[in-house]
């Protein structure tokens, strides 16, 4: 069996196993409760204003307006957009993880052991409408589209 119909075959059983809904064969997407979705948008803004020294706002446009406002603040942004987690807002980065396995946990409530390895790192990146002047051009230039599934080999996944 190939690796792609190997993952098609398992996109099927754990869209099946977790009552998930099938997007196509190798995406499927499952609703989360309103609570856990509050809980890791709010996480993720903490984390964000504390890398980049501003004040969090929960009022949607006030926090892009402050985040556009401190673009420049790159102390702990890589080129790439990255948020760099730092002993210096580690308590934001921790309920920002807290929250990110929450949703995970609920996405696979049915069947955990369907689940062997989980990746605690997942990466916040920072998109602006016009693109970081030291991103421009660089070989590995996130600008693009592409995935990173390819980081666990040919079972990984987003």
């Amino acid at each position: 069996m190939s690796s792609l119909q190997y993952r098609k075959e398992r996109m099927s059983q754990m869209a099946q196993t977790w009552g998930a809904e099938h997007v196509n064969e190798l995406l499927i997407r499952k609703k989360i409760p309103k609570n856990l979705y509050d809980a890791l948008k709010r996480s993720i803004g903490m984390y964000i204003a504390k890398a980049l020294h501003f004040d969090y706002s929960e009022r949607e446009d006030v926090f892009m307006h402050r985040l556009d406002a401190h673009r420049n603040d790159r102390t702990n942004v890589t080129p790439n957009g990255g948020v760099v987690p730092k002993k210096e807002y580690a308590l934001e980065y921790n309920f920002y993880i807290r929250s990110w396995c929450d949703v995970v946990k609920h996405f696979i409530e049915n069947d955990p052991s369907y689940l062997k390895k989980f990746r605690l790192t997942p990466n916040i990146r920072i998109k602006y409408a016009e693109e970081l002047e030291d991103n421009v051009g660089r070989g590995l230039d996130t600008a693009w589209p592409h995935s990173d599934a390819w980081v666990e080999g040919p079972w990984g996944m987003n």
